[in-house]
């Protein structure tokens, strides 16, 4: 039988002042709500968009609101400190944690909120069993989450943002993976030689949601990534610059063997900078670009601007009136189960006069479409537009388009 909540909190907080000496009012906080199923609210005041709680300021908070990352660790590891956890787990609001949190290996039985903190090391989940994970509004420079499974949800949204790589490779992740309002990598600097997000044969059963403001400044990755919903990225921004010298560098999404059981959209708030690749991704629904301007003048454009070589499509590709893209669009070998539409859009070589890979505007050679094929209504394309080889089971109508 549990002790009653306070017996807990006093007998947690027992148990800490033995093993931690000198414990901060933070710390204090933490365990007595950890105890009670409680929020511990270490800022100045309770209101989120307090100025006073940004964690982007947090080099002015003083040590009354540090909680040391070892502490963190004995909570979730130790199993009497366990025990006196209650089952609404670990909530922290306005903290800075010091020291690298190093929860790998560990199988975490309650869930993990902090929210508007400052993590001031690396976040070590690799190969942890945790409920879900929360770090909304928080502010780190890293997380490692390789190998690691997460019950219910990953959510690294509305404010957060990590300076260093995010790491989730191979994570099974139960519910969905948020990242709204979010950003990731050093944002001044597009050279950056980690990918800014990497989720690499991570297996989300929910759905992927980089929306709302999402920014990342490096390569975002979903390598072999699978993803029971949708891949949503509405009103979001990727920029990666290519680095002298460093191989596969200036790629801004790279989505190669992605599988997706809804549908995928793409709706940049700003002009995407680098490559976008989903060659031989695999997607249950529609694969929609609307709104978007992709460009990437400085790179070998040989790879193209917009890979989607073997693709399969099952509902559709819609590139939707005012996308623009400077650079080539490669669908060679795809599969598109019903329409390929990009009415009104906009496709331009990087050099159409050119008589090399830069004249290019669409490559589609021996793509398959069940549907029709839709170049019409305003849309126009400056370069080499190829379906040389291609089979199209409808209509194939450039009524309006112009090449």
């Amino acid at each position: 039988m549990s002790p009653p909540p306070h017996d807990s909190a006093s007998n947690l907080e027992k148990l800490a002042r033995e093993r931690f000496s000198n414990l901060t009012e933070a710390e204090t906080k933490l365990l007595r709500a950890a105890s009670t199923g409680d929020t511990a609210r270490c800022g100045v005041t309770n209101f989120v968009h307090d100025v006073l709680n940004d964690p982007s300021s947090a080099e002015t908070w003083g040590a009354e609101r540090q909680i040391r990352a070892e502490l963190v660790r004995w909570m979730c590891a130790d199993p009497t400190a366990t025990n006196l956890v209650d089952p609404f787990g670990l909530h922290v609001y306005a903290a800075r944690l010091k020291g690298n949190v190093d929860l790998s290996y560990l199988t975490v039985p309650f869930p993990l909120t902090f929210a508007n903190c400052f993590l001031e090391g690396e976040l070590n989940l690799r190969h942890s069993d945790l409920l879900n994970v929360n770090l909304q509004g928080t502010r780190t420079i890293a997380i490692s989450a390789d190998g690691a499974t997460v019950k219910s949800g990953v959510f690294l949204r509305y404010g957060f943002h990590s300076s260093g790589p995010v790491r989730f490779l191979t994570t099974r992740i139960g519910g969905n993976f948020e990242c709204d309002g979010s950003r990731f990598g050093h944002l001044g600097d597009s050279n950056a030689t980690e990918p800014a997000l990497a989720l690499d044969g991570a297996i989300v059963k929910g759905s992927i949601f980089l929306r709302n403001g999402f920014e990342a400044v490096g390569e975002v990755r979903l390598m072999g990534t699978q993803i029971g919903g949708c891949l949503d990225c509405t009103n979001a921004s990727f920029k990666s610059s290519p680095t002298g010298g460093v191989e596969d560098s200036g790629k801004a999404l790279s989505a190669e063997g992605l599988v997706v059981s809804g549908p995928v959209s793409i709706h940049a708030v700003s002009p995407v900078e680098g490559e976008v690749s989903f060659v031989g991704a695999r997607v249950g629904s529609t694969l929609t670009f609307g709104s978007i301007e992709l460009s990437n003048q400085v790179a070998p454009m040989f790879h193209g601007v917009l890979t989607c070589d073997r693709i399969v499509v099952q509902r559709g590709v819609f590139f939707c009136r005012g996308v623009c893209v400077v650079g080539e669009v490669r669908f060679l070998g795809a599969q598109i189960d019903a329409d390929f539409d990009c009415d009104g859009a906009q496709f331009r070589a990087v050099t159409p006069e050119a008589a090399d890979d830069r004249c290019r505007s669409m490559s589609c050679q021996t793509t398959v479409v069940r549907g029709n094929v839709h170049l019409r209504n305003g849309f126009h394309a400056q370069g080499t537009t190829s379906f040389n080889g291609s089979q199209v089971d409808g209509n194939f109508d450039c009524t309006g388009g112009a090449f």
